[in-house]
């Protein structure tokens, strides 16, 4: 049969519910089960003029065909418009495969309801483009599946002709956060065992994914009559663009390593599906075994009374170009119930930009962490005696003064809440990460006999999936305690929940002015550290433009004939209290009325962590035997040095991070198109606001 498109077929989204992490609302919210209809399935569509379907609403348009079309709202066109370019231009993607071996349930609460984990799985694994096998779909539970979970998710389905709800069923289900829809088409290739979707991404370039979900039960000869009914497709539609990934479960192996115990070697159905690879234009060896040549690993397994058996099914082929640039292919446990595992890959573009690790900050979530605490409360005395040691009488020094103190004490902070951070693994998380490093090591033990080994590996992935499941349970109840508190209350979080959440642009590249490539194209600078430099170099200049420094005497009379036009002037009353030292009363009135969840600066600390240390110190003058460590005094004793001798090298006490924000206009690849925004130091930030409430 011909390559089917498949056009729109399910009513708009609606609020999203129960099983989503973000929104727990669904105990209460679209209770009904999804109805088993059977009927071919029909993929979703995004609207003609790109704009993102609105929840809910009033009456919906009907189309030629009698469906439904999400209303768009006017004002709102521009801003979808401009999301799904900003999608489309990301230079890197995760893609993934899973058989989730039958559709489950929606009740919530349900082992079996897989369809919120699979939402979950999504986000936590920033996962852009999923492709499922085995998912037994129809238009109805889609519809269903899009009420649940609003405008996040699109799922692209193709289902059995004649029993969609029983056997076969593949999809695509993308994650609308990471990628857009806006451009995507869907064709069917063969009826509940392979779909195609095209979609724009990695630089705005359309790439292609085929997912296909091989027979199984039906013997060799079938199996091998499906591959070669799927390059006859491409064969006879020249028009259909060839995919540049291939994934899903191929239920065939091609090294015999890729099965425990190695009982039979690869069946005939291998060489058909090599002829289907040469026909789409696909690297013959799929991109993990690529990647590890000599390493174990499994995707599928199954104990059946004594016996275990492992095999890697489920596999992902790239076309060359793709693999050059392909990164971390994995192997991992899913957090719903299926005797398969997850492969991905990230997926990255040639002209992706070369980008850092980012800037470290307090982990504010380990504030109230006693450890950490007593380590943050050792070092503040530490410091707080080499200050008291300056104040009675011991030398000030170039490289001892309260200025470079208080630098090298945020930095102990710093490294102690982040080393903090990687100690605290919640149990659950450390059992799972135990159990794969298990499963991984006996996998490569070849001493141990093959059944034996395949039993352990089996029973280690069997726990570690079911630890997971339960960690995801967990963290749903969690979420839905948290939304019973706060949901209908306003909070930040109510706020941040109704919030339109939108993806982070990246800054591709900058253009290096007057340099260009022999053949005369211009020149680009991706390398974010070089990126940053050119950046600040730019501000510079322009903060000096017009400047001569030289000429110190025509810059003091421009400088006295523009005071001279100022009138408003201080009395002398004004002037004492302006030049009287900081007080620490001031520094505490100042703490107290700074905004919590604000940016730290470079130095990484945030206005919580100097909030959170006075309390203590409050706490700890009420009780005898305590050492309180007064960070307002601290405080005092920095600004106190920074008004007589002013900010010395190297303490960082007016240093910030300048972020670039798109001014929405120019090119992206020039400078000058973005607003800088400096972050600055929170005790910086804390001397300003003094000054500031004198005037």
């Amino acid at each position: 049969m011909p390559p089917r498109d498949l056009g729109e077929g399910l009513s708009p989204p609606t609020e999203f519910g129960e099983d989503c992490p973000d929104d727990p609302r669904g105990r209460e919210a679209a209770r009904e089960p999804a109805q088993d209809t059977e009927g071919p399935g029909l993929s979703t569509a995004e609207d003609s003029d790109g704009g993102l379907p609105r929840a809910g609403g009033p009456s919906h348009e009907r189309s030629e065909t009698g469906t439904e079309i999400p209303p768009i709202r006017s004002t709102t066109q521009r801003e979808a418009r401009r999301l799904h370019a900003s999608l489309a231009k990301k230079t890197a993607i995760r893609i993934a495969s899973l058989n989730m071996d039958g559709f489950g349930s929606l009740t919530p609460d349900a082992l079996d309801n897989k369809w919120g984990k699979i939402y979950s799985l999504m986000k936590l694994n920033r996962i852009g483009v999923l492709l499922l096998q085995e998912t037994h779909l129809t238009t109805d539970r889609v519809n269903s599946l899009h009420k649940r979970f609003s405008s996040r998710i699109r799922i692209y389905f193709s289902s059995h002709p004649d029993s969609p709800t029983r056997k076969d069923g593949v999809a695509i289900v993308v994650n609308r956060s990471l990628v857009s829809t806006a451009d995507a088409d869907a064709v069917e290739i063969h009826p509940g065992r392979a779909i195609q979707l095209t979609f724009k991404c990695l630089g705005d370039v359309p790439t292609t994914v085929l997912n296909i979900y091989a027979p199984a039960s039906d013997g060799i000869q079938a199996r091998s009559a499906f591959f070669r009914e799927v390059a006859d497709e491409y064969a006879r539609s020249p028009r259909l663009q060839k995919p540049q990934l291939m994934a899903g479960d191929f239920n065939n192996i091609e090294d015999a390593i890729d099965r425990l115990p190695m009982s039979d070697p690869p069946d005939n159905s291998v060489l058909a599906l090599d002829e289907l690879k040469l026909a789409l234009g696909l690297m013959i060896a799929d991109g993990w075994r690529a990647t590890h040549p000599d390493r174990r690993a499994y995707t599928f397994h199954r104990q059946t009374r004594n016996r275990a058996s492992l095999s890697r099914l489920d596999r992902i082929y790239v076309t060359q170009a793709l693999f050059s640039t392909a990164l971390e292919w994995d192997i991992q446990q899913p957090t719903l119930k299926t005797d398969h595992t997850l492969v991905s890959v990230r997926l990255t573009s040639e002209n992706a930009p070369k980008v850092g690790m980012g800037r470290p900050v307090f982990p504010l979530r380990l504030l109230r962490d006693k450890k950490l605490a007593k380590s943050m409360h050792e070092a503040g005395l530490k410091a707080m005696k080499q200050l008291d040691n300056l104040e009675s009488g011991s030398p000030r020094l170039i490289t001892d003064n309260p200025q470079l103190i208080m630098a090298s004490l945020k930095k102990e902070w710093l490294r102690l809440g982040r080393e903090r951070e990687k100690q605290i693994i919640p149990s659950i998380m450390s059992e799972i990460q135990n159990l794969e490093k298990a499963a991984a090591s006996l996998s490569q033990k070849m001493h141990i006999p093959e059944d034996v080994r395949a039993g352990k590996v089996a029973a280690c992935m069997a726990q570690a999936e079911h630890l997971k499941i339960k960690m995801v349970r967990q963290n749903q109840e969690r979420a839905r305690a948290t939304h019973r508190m706060q949901g209908e209350r306003p909070t930040k979080y109510w706020s941040k929940l109704h919030k339109k959440q939108e993806p982070r642009e990246l800054v591709q590249a900058y253009e290096i002015e007057g340099q260009r490539s022999p053949s005369g194209e211009q020149c680009y600078q991706k390398d974010s550290q070089q990126m940053a430099e050119m950046a600040r170099e730019y501000h510079d200049n322009i903060q000096q433009d017009g400047l001569d420094y030289n000429q110190t005497t025509g810059r003091d009379e421009e400088i006295d004939q523009v005071l001279r036009h100022i009138r408003p002037a201080l009395d002398e009353e004004q002037g004492i209290t302006l030049a009287e030292p900081v007080a620490p009363g001031e520094i505490l009135v100042a703490l107290k009325s700074t905004k919590n969840d604000s940016a730290a600066g470079a130095d990484g600390i945030q206005y919580e962590v100097w909030k959170t240390l006075h309390e203590r110190y409050i706490e700890d003058t009420k009780h005898e035997g305590r050492s309180p460590l007064n960070v307002v005094a601290m405080l005092n004793a920095l600004y106190a040095d920074i008004e007589v001798y002013g900010v010395v090298p190297g303490s960082a006490f007016s240093e910030g991070i300048v972020c670039p924000m798109y001014k929405q206009k120019g090119e992206r690849t020039k400078i000058a198109s973005y607003r800088p925004i400096t972050l600055l130091n929170t005790d910086y930030k804390l001397l300003s606001k003094v000054l500031a409430a004198r005037l």
